[in-house]
Formats: structure tokens, sequence, C-alpha cells
């Protein structure tokens, strides 16, 4: 049995690792914000925690938003239609970049009413500069992305991970520069992690514009990208599929960035430690949802193909990695759940040692949704490979809003079991995704109809 499962777990892996790298590497701006940010003061990283959690809400629809590009290219490439894949670029470059700059209008206006949250004055007061200056760069991830979802339907999934590596690294360049003020720069705290997280990303959105545009390998999809017309059929399609994923993202984002307000009503402290629990989760989560993105490239080849054993081995096989390696990940969490907060704190901040406490509790809960959470989000990407979207929304939508949430509420506030509540919450809605969106994706492959 295993035996025909391999050429589906080399090539899946083959695809993956550069996408996980690039997740890893996208995600690492993220921590290096949070670990220096929470080096300069633990206020400072209970205002970056409030900050971020207003603006991923947001961001994560638009970035899920592009992630349909990929599968309707990679099903165009494998039944050999190039000028179907460049009216998907062309029809891209203008749906995403115009829905940018709606978003980031969103996250400032959301932001003039950051004070109606629940949160300490002086968290809000820090927050605020901050989710502004992100809300600018949210622009540049959407044109990054345009290019990576493209170039991940081709198959050519390296270079937008050379490029993310090379952003991480600049992102920690501008950190040290800007938030503790080194070589000749004031020390700008919070603001100055922003504007460093925003330099980091206009140098990828201008960098994978310029491979794209320059390197051989995509000539074909650029020569004649000119002389394709606009077709309304393209742009209502990559909305009428790109706004449904979007929400899915958005339902589970939101209830985690809902989550940490709640966290943020118990006090600094607790929402702290959350954010470093959160942090340590998000890192095993990316590397997940690379395995997911390799997932959605391989089941919509097949589908293109009209390759319906085929197509099921493919989701199974990610299924199969995605659950060996969260495993693992949730027994090196909780082995290591007293070491890993130690990254993010001052030895000599007289909230480090109840913080640390905090986290490591948190980080038992995280070691048991690590496989619900990587079998949900392989879920996701097995189901958008064959273009399976608006039951995904709905189940994330009753998983995240109708379930985690509410039951995250009452254990934390009516049980009295405080920010262990809402984790508790929160695993219970990983956990109901992963089932639901697995017999989904079972179900729906026996139906399709194809050759084999």
């Amino acid at each position: 049995m295993l035996q025909r499962y391999l050429p589906h777990y080399r090539q899946t892996v083959h695809l993956a690792y550069p996408i996980v790298l690039g997740q890893i590497s996208h995600i690492l701006i993220t921590v290096a914000d949070n670990t220096m940010i929470g080096n300069f003061s633990s206020l400072a990283l209970a205002a970056a925690t409030f900050a971020n959690a207003l603006f991923a809400i947001i961001m994560m629809l638009g970035i899920a938003g592009t992630w349909v590009i990929t599968p309707l290219v990679a099903k165009a490439k494998a039944e050999g239609d190039e000028l179907e894949c460049r009216k998907w670029l062309y029809h891209s470059l203008l749906v995403f970049p115009t829905l940018s700059v709606v978003f980031c209008t969103a996250v400032v206006i959301l932001s003039f009413f950051a004070d109606h949250f629940g949160q300490s004055p002086e968290v809000v007061a820090m927050a605020v500069p901050y989710v502004q200056v992100l809300a600018i760069s949210l622009i540049f991830i959407i044109i990054f992305q345009v290019f990576k979802q493209f170039m991940d339907g081709l198959g050519e999934t390296q270079e937008p991970m050379l490029i993310n590596f090379a952003a991480a690294a600049l992102n920690v360049v501008f950190n040290y520069m800007l938030i503790f003020g080194n070589w000749g720069f004031p020390a700008m705290g919070v603001l100055g992690g922003g504007i460093a997280s925003l330099l980091a990303r206009i140098f990828a959105a201008l960098a994978i514009a310029w491979r794209f545009f320059t390197l051989p390998k995509f000539q074909p999809y650029v020569a004649q990208l000119h002389a394709v017309a606009y077709v309304r059929y393209y742009a209502v399609k990559l909305l009428k599929l790109g706004i449904p994923v979007g929400f899915q993202s958005v339902f589970e984002v939101s209830a985690f960035a809902f989550a940490t307000i709640m966290v943020g009503w118990l006090g600094a402290t607790e929402l702290a430690a959350h954010q470093i629990a959160l942090n340590i989760a998000t890192i095993t989560f990316m590397i997940a949802s690379g395995i997911s993105a390799a997932a959605t490239i391989r089941v919509a080849q097949q589908f293109g193909q009209k390759k319906r054993r085929e197509l099921l081995q493919a989701g199974f096989a990610a299924y199969h990695l995605v659950i060996a390696f969260m495993g693992m990940c949730a027994v090196a969490i909780a082995l290591l759940r007293y070491w890993l907060p130690t990254f993010y704190v001052q030895p000599n901040d007289p909230e480090a040692v109840r913080m640390m406490s905090v986290s490591a509790q948190l980080l038992i809960y995280a070691a048991l949704f690590q496989v619900s959470d990587g079998a949900q989000v392989v879920g996701m990407g097995v189901l958008r490979g064959i273009q399976d979207i608006k039951a995904p929304t709905i189940i994330a939508f009753v998983a995240y809003w109708v379930l985690g949430l509410p039951i995250g509420y009452v254990l934390g506030f009516t049980f009295h079991l405080g920010v262990n509540g809402i984790w508790l919450g929160l695993a219970l809605a990983l956990t109901f995704a992963a089932i639901f969106l697995g017999s989904r994706f079972f179900n729906k492959g026996q139906q399709i109809k194809m050759t084999t």
C-alpha cells in the first residue's frame, strides 16, 4: 500500500520544501519583530501583539484570496494551455493589487477604533502607529503574492523562497537599526519594527517582479502578456473563488485575533505570553501550510489531467506527510515548553518569570492541536485543488465562530479558566475543522467524474 504513495510523497516534498522554506522565511519577519520588540520591553510586545491581531484579519483576507491563482494556473499548465496561464496572470495583476489598496485603507480605518477593544491605553497608544505602517506594507505583500502564486502554479517554487529569505534577513537588520537605535538611527521601539517590516516587504515585491520579468523560464508568459485583453469572466472568477478562500482563512485568523483580544482583557502579561506561544505554534503551522500549498498544486494537476485515482492519492499523501511532521512537532513543543519562551523575554524584565510560566502552560495546548492544525490546513489545500470552495468556507465559519470562540469564552470567563480556556476552545475548533474537511475531500473526490 505504501509503495503506491511513494511517488506522491516525492513529488509533494519536491514542490513543498521551497514553499515551506519560503513560508518559514515569511513568518521570520513576524518572529523577528516579536522577539526583538519583546527584548525592547514587555509592554512593546503586548502592543505589537494587539496590532498584529488587528492587521492579521485583513492581511489574510488579501493573501488567501491570491491562493486561487495557483490551482487555476496549475490546471491550465497541466492541460498545456500557455495562453490560459497568461490570462490568469494578467487578470490577477489587475484584480489583487487593486484590492490591496482597499485592504490597506480598511486597516487604517480600523486603527482609528483601536481603543474600542478593551486594551489598556498604553498598549493602544503604541499599537496604532505600528499597525498603520503595517497597513501600507499590505500593498507590497499582495503584489509579491500574485507573482509567487503564479510561479507556484507553474511548479517554480524556488524563486519566491530565496526572495523571502533575503527579505527576512533585511528585516532583522532594519529591526536592529530602528527598534534599538543602532548605527546612528533613533530608537523607535514598536514603530521601528513596523517600518522595518514595510521596507522588507517593499524589497520582496520589487525583487520578485524583477526576477519574473527577466528570467528566461518565465518569458513565454511575459512576452505576450501585453497582448492579453481584459475579459470579465477571468476577473469575476478570481473574485468568485478568491473571496470565499479569503474568508476561509479570515474565519480562522480572526478567531485567533479575537482570542488575542479576549486574552488582552486578562492583562498585558497574559497577552504577551499568549503571543509567545502563538508565535511558536505559527512557525509549525507555516510548514504545514507549505505542504498544503504543494498539495493544492499536485491535486490541481491531476484534476486538470482528469485522473481521479492519482488525485486522491496525491491528497492523501499530503495528509500522511503533515500528520507525521506535526506529530513530531507536538512532542518537541511539549518537551521544550519551558525553554522556547526564553527567546522572547529580557531576563531583567520584572514580568519575565510569570510570562514564561504562562507561555509554558499554553504550549501544552499548542502541542495538543498540532496534528489537527496540520490536517485542517491540508484539507483546505486539497479542496482548493479541485476548486471546492463554498463548503470549506462554511466549515471554517462553524468551527471557529460557532464553536471555538464561544466555547473558549465560556471556559475562559464563565468557568474562570482564563487564557487556558480560550486556548482549549481554539484546539476544539481546529479538530472539528480537520475532521470535516478531511471527510469532504474523501467524499468529493470519489464523486468527481474523470477518466481514471
